[in-house]
Order: C-alpha cells, then structure tokens, then sequence
C-alpha cells in the first residue's frame, strides 16, 4: 500500500508503506496538464492491481507526482525539475521538497524511473542534458553526480518532434472568433512556442540527445522507451534514432495513453524500471 504525502508547489507523493522502497518514480506532466488528473488511475491502481502477482514490484516503488507552471519557459522548468530530482535521488532531502511530516522516513533508492507524458517528457530529457553539461564543467573536488545518468526514462507521448493543430484544435484555431482566442492563449505561453514543430529548442534537444547517446552508448538516461497513442492528433509521433522503436497503442489518444484502467493495464506495466518490461493484460 501507499501513503500520500503533499509536496511543494502542489505536487504529492505516494509512499510505499509495509516495505522498504527501493525505486524512486517520478512522474512529470505535460502542457496544462495537472499531478492528478494527467495520471488517473495511477494513484489507486498501483495498489488494488499492484497486489496482484504481475505488477507486485509497485510494492517497492515510490511515487512523486511532480508539478510545476507548463506555461513558462521551458529552460527554467527544466531546472527546477532537475532541483526536485536531485532531492529526491538516491536520499531523499524531505525538507527540501517540503515533504512535511516524513522527516524520519529514511530511504536510499537503488533505482530512479523518470515519467513523462508530452511536454513533461521533453523536460525529462531537457533535464538530462542539462545535469551532463553541469557535470562536465564541474572541477572542484566534489564528484559529478552520475546516479541520474542511470535512470530508466519512460515517455508517454513524448512532445520532441513538436505539437500538431489538427483535430478540433485545428477547427478552432480557423473559426473567426474561437481562433483568435486559442491562438492568443498559445501566442503568449512561452512553453508552446518552443514545442512547435519547427522549434530551435526541441531540435537543440534531439540533436545533443542523439549525439551524446551515440558518443556514450553506456549511459542508459539517454535513451528512452517511448509510447504514444495510435490516434493520438497533438504531437508528431517517432522516437529518436537513438532510442528503442517507439510502439503505439491502438485506439488510445493523447490524453488517455498514460491513464490505466482496469481493463488496460500498460501504462503501469511500461513504467517498470525493469528494461525487461512487459505489458499487462487485465483478466
């Protein structure tokens, strides 16, 4: 079972209670989407499900649901993102992710799963970088933290190739009265700028990402495992050259790829930090 803990800036975490955790999932949301409603079944399937013989390891897991503004730059999110890891991985620092009330929990994970659905996912991979630059510069007598660079990445329709206006977002943006609206809202939401298809930032991203992957074939943070809904009508949809094929869920969408339910058990299968993960089937 687990136990709910709030977090800083509206996030929360969900502690293994019973046994000793050993991996540490965090779970980052996408462009307006939200800790606990991005996520649904998670929270409560991780535990009546998790009991079962197939997904019995969510046991060991803690998970923290991470939230953050999805309308800023992308550059300051992705550091404060790569802050609250850092806290949390391999000793979580309780006080500074204002964990109230766990002060005496002590963990030491062994494993570290990074989550992400859509832009999160972006962050996630942003973050990446962004802690090899940091260590790479580093040249004092403190030693580049190399746990992160083992993290297993688990994206959920992962925005690195750009959005996509099509679908009722596109039937909106051509009427002459909603367009103007919505297309007002993106103009002035740093974030969705730079996640356009023809983004500098999200090329920046790909390209490092590819090129590092290849330079350091061992570091397993540089690669991820990538699923996106078959009908999902919001981002491009391909994994980089570097990363495992992409697989693509049929009939699942942008929203619901990363909601399990009873009868569709992947999303809590595919996060496993396992690299030997296998898809649930609901009996």
């Amino acid at each position: 079972m687990h136990a709910r803990v709030d977090l800083a800036k509206g996030g929360y975490g969900l502690m293994a209670t019973g046994v000793e955790a050993r991996v540490a999932a965090v779970f980052v949301h996408g462009f307006y989407g939200h800790p606990e409603k991005t996520w649904l079944q998670f929270q409560t399937l991780m535990d009546t499900v998790g009991s079962s013989d197939i997904l019995s390891w969510w046991a060991t897991y803690d998970a923290y649901f991470y939230s953050y503004d999805s309308t800023r730059q992308i550059g300051p999110n992705t550091a404060d993102l790569l802050d609250f890891i850092h806290a949390v991985f391999p000793v979580p620092n309780w006080s500074n992710i204002r964990a109230d009330g766990i002060e005496e929990l002590a963990r030491r994970y062994d494993s570290l799963v990074l989550i992400g659905h859509s832009e999160g996912a972006v962050m996630i991979r942003s973050a990446i970088l962004r802690h090899i630059q940091a260590s790479a510069q580093e040249r004092s007598a403190r030693l580049p933290r190399k746990d992160m660079l083992d993290a297993h990445l688990r994206l959920f329709a992962p925005a690195l190739w750009g959005a996509l206006i099509t679908g009722w977002k596109g039937v909106l943006l051509r009427s002459p009265i909603l367009g103007d609206l919505l297309e007002s809202c993106l103009y002035y939401s740093p974030a969705y700028q730079q996640l356009t298809r023809n983004s500098p930032f999200l090329n920046e991203v790909r390209q490092r990402t590819i090129e590092l992957a290849k330079k350091h074939p061992g570091i397993r943070a540089l690669r991820a495992k990538n699923v996106f809904g078959a009908v999902d009508t919001c981002v491009c949809m391909e994994a980089l050259e570097t990363d495992p094929p992409a697989v693509y869920e049929p009939e699942c969408t942008h929203a619901s790829i990363c909601k399990p339910r009873g009868d569709y058990l992947m999303p809590l299968a595919f996060v496993r930090h396992e690299d030997e993960t296998t898809v649930a089937v609901a009996s």
